[in-house]
């Protein structure tokens, strides 16, 4: 099962230091979504960030920095990705670049290409985060073979189950972690309730910090 961590939409003092702990601890992947800060905000944190952890980082804007920072990871959301052809999500695939998207029906996720290693769906509960985001209902039983889904939305230590009865493939955490005061403690715990004795071993759940 995977489990990924949503970070919050807008850059916070002494975000870059926080960034940097939970990568120290262990974090194997952070996914990158700033939509309220501007592309010089975004460049001047990641700068903040310490090199060796760039091959971590998957970003959501401004995907022409990819190559920069050497990050091997890119997510479409769902506006962009129709903005893509084919061809050009392959040239992606094939220059070595893992892909994600997010989609807000199990009919487009069934019907992605196989380019895509996994997709976000939600909100499956009431959102902790964002007012009014209310839970839908999804109907999982039949699903793309290739493609990953990831359960979004209100996601607690205390539900996260409930989403995987339902036929996800993980789970996405926000305001559990981000709302906590410390967010590396709460990662922590969190990780501990997925039985992650070890961040970095080859048998833990795969960790993703991402922004929504």
């Amino acid at each position: 099962m995977q489990l990924v961590i949503i970070s919050d939409n807008k850059i916070f003092p002494g975000e870059a230091d926080v960034l940097n702990q939970l990568f120290d601890a262990g974090m194997p992947l952070f996914h990158l979504r700033k939509y309220e800060n501007s592309k010089t905000e975004i460049i001047e944190l990641l700068e903040q960030v310490k090199p060796e952890h760039y091959s971590k980082i998957a970003i959501h804007q401004y995907h022409e920095k990819a190559g920069e920072f050497d990050f091997k990871r890119i997510h479409f959301s769902e506006t962009d990705r129709l903005q893509q052809t084919e061809k050009q999500l392959q040239r992606l695939e094939e220059e070595g670049f893992i892909l994600s998207t997010s989609v807000h029906s199990v009919e487009v996720y069934k019907g992605l290409s196989n380019v895509f290693e996994y997709a976000f769906l939600g909100p499956v509960f009431d959102s902790i985060s964002k007012f009014g985001y209310k839970a839908r209902k999804f109907d999982l039983k039949e699903k793309n073979p290739n493609v990953k889904v990831i359960a979004l939305g209100g996601i607690t230590a205390d539900n996260y189950k409930d989403a995987i009865t339902m036929g996800f493939d993980g789970v996405g955490v926000l305001g559990s972690i981000w709302n906590s005061g410390n967010q590396v403690e709460a990662l922590k715990k969190i990780a501990q309730i997925f039985r992650v004795s070890d961040f970095g071993s080859a048998q833990s759940p795969e960790i993703i910090i991402e922004e929504k």
